[in-house]
């Protein structure tokens, strides 16, 4: 009988806990000391047809990178950022207030290429697997809007390096 109570604790626990891992591979890594000076002044979104991207996530997507960039105030050499969205799996707001944590994360895998806008040169490429997990608390929330956020976040910390 006094197991139940901590069960109850510890199962609503793991129902509301949140979680986010993006795992970034650079397949090109910016040179040395380019982030100083790269200003990212275009931002372009498209999916491949498999990934089953909807208008609403691209756009959630373009609007988090654009914002995420804003917030950094470097301006310097323009660079335009291509994303092309592979892969998604989102979970509607009833699955987050029935299973929480345990119906898994929404998922959103991106490459992201870099270009100088002056040459045309390619400056960077990363690989995104983005898994984003809002746990119960997603429930009152938009699962598209807060994943390509987390994601867009990760991206550009990648870039530029996590802001305090």
């Amino acid at each position: 009988m006094r197991m139940l109570p901590a069960l109850f604790v510890a199962s609503a626990l793991i129902i509301v806990s949140a979680c986010t891992t993006t795992e970034i591979t650079a397949k090109k890594a910016l040179d040395d000391g380019v982030q100083e000076s790269l200003e990212i002044t275009q931002v372009a979104v498209e999916a491949t047809p498999e990934s089953e991207a909807t208008p609403t996530i691209l756009a959630a997507l373009e609007k988090a990178v654009e914002v995420q960039l804003a917030a950094r105030n470097i301006s310097g050499e323009p660079a335009r950022m291509e994303l092309v969205v592979t892969f998604v799996n989102t979970l509607t707001g009833a699955d987050r207030a029935l299973a929480g944590a345990l119906a898994g994360p929404n998922e959103l895998n991106v490459t992201a290429t870099i270009i100088s806008q002056s040459d045309g040169e390619v400056l960077a490429e990363f690989d995104i697997l983005g898994a984003h997990n809002p746990a119960a608390l997603g429930a009152f929330s938009d699962q598209e809007v807060t994943t390509a956020e987390s994601v867009a976040q990760s991206l550009v910390d990648e870039i530029y390096g996590a802001q305090n």
